[in-house]
Formats: structure tokens, C-alpha cells, sequence
């Protein structure tokens, strides 16, 4: 593959696509080594920009949801409109204190290393098939099964789409 990452490397050596891709999990400890990704201070400091909204997070303490309280700010667009939802870094620091657990999405949106990581791996991977296009052998419906019925088209009750 002529990738640096060693992430990306593994793809080849442990033969994810062929031993490992739509098949089963595999767990590869101590892989890689986490320098260069993204980091606690990073995450935090990313916080203090103020411009981190949900979905890009999401916090739990004891399996639920902690409520917003200052955890969440307003920020004013053009002036006058306000936008809710911001990440209030100060709130979410006392949350943290408390035992919330954050748990960041979609980090690569926002960290150009860890994005070309990512783009290092998925140009190893297969490409995953498009829903409705092609199905993985063993799961295309059985044209012997009286079940089956006739093949339906379209959607909704009157086409025999409706709940089975």
C-alpha cells in the first residue's frame, strides 16, 4: 500500500479485507502507537474555540445524558439571531469533574492529521456496497420460499410494502 501510518499498514499485514471485513471483529493490541491523534488537551482546547456543537459530542454520567445546564451556550450569528447548542466549555469542564464521560464525533472534521490517517485507511478498504444495490452473499431473499409471495414494487400498503 506504500502508507506511512501504521494503522493504515495493518490493513495488508493482518489481511483485514480478506480475514476480517463483514465477517468478524478483530482486536490488535498495541497496534499503534496514539501519537499524532488527537489527544485530551486537543479535545479541550478544541472546546475553548466555542464553536463545537452536537452531534460533535455527546456526554454521559451513569448511562444517561447529564441535563444541558451551562453546558450549552448561545452564540449570536449576525448580531441579532441567536443559534443554540454550542458546547459551553466551562459546563461541560464541571461535567467532566463529575464523572461525565464525553465522547467526541467526527473528530477528523476538525483535525488534519488525524484526516489523513483516515483517508490512509479507507484507501485500504474496500468500498462499502450501496444499500439496495447489491446484498453480501447469504442474505439475498430465497426465490424457493413460498413465503416470498410475489415480488413487491413500490412502497406503502397498497404496493405491499407496509409492515409485515
Amino acid at each position: 500500500m506504500g502508507t506511512d501510518h501504521p494503522l493504515a499498514r495493518l490493513i495488508d499485514e493482518a489481511d483485514l479485507p480478506g480475514t476480517y471485513w463483514n465477517k468478524e471483529h478483530g482486536l490488535f493490541k498495541k497496534a499503534s502507537s496514539v501519537d499524532g491523534l488527537v489527544d485530551e488537551a486537543e479535545i479541550l482546547d478544541l472546546l475553548d474555540t466555542g464553536l463545537v456543537r452536537r452531534p460533535y459530542f455527546m456526554l454521559l454520567k451513569e448511562g444517561r445524558q447529564p441535563t444541558a445546564g451551562d453546558s450549552r451556550v448561545q452564540h449570536h450569528a449576525d448580531g441579532e439571531r441567536a443559534v443554540a447548542g454550542f458546547a459551553g466549555p466551562d459546563g461541560i469542564r464541571a461535567l467532566l469533574a463529575a464523572g461525565a464521560t464525553m465522547t467526541p464525533s467526527r473528530l477528523e472534521d476538525r483535525h488534519a492529521p488525524l484526516r489523513a490517517v483516515l483517508r490512509q485507511i479507507k484507501a485500504g478498504l474496500p468500498e462499502p456496497p450501496v444499500p439496495g444495490r447489491c446484498r453480501p452473499a447469504g442474505h439475498a431473499p430465497r426465490v424457493d420460499d413460498p413465503r416470498a409471495g410475489p415480488p413487491r414494487r413500490g412502497r406503502g400498503p397498497a404496493a405491499g410494502g407496509g409492515p409485515r
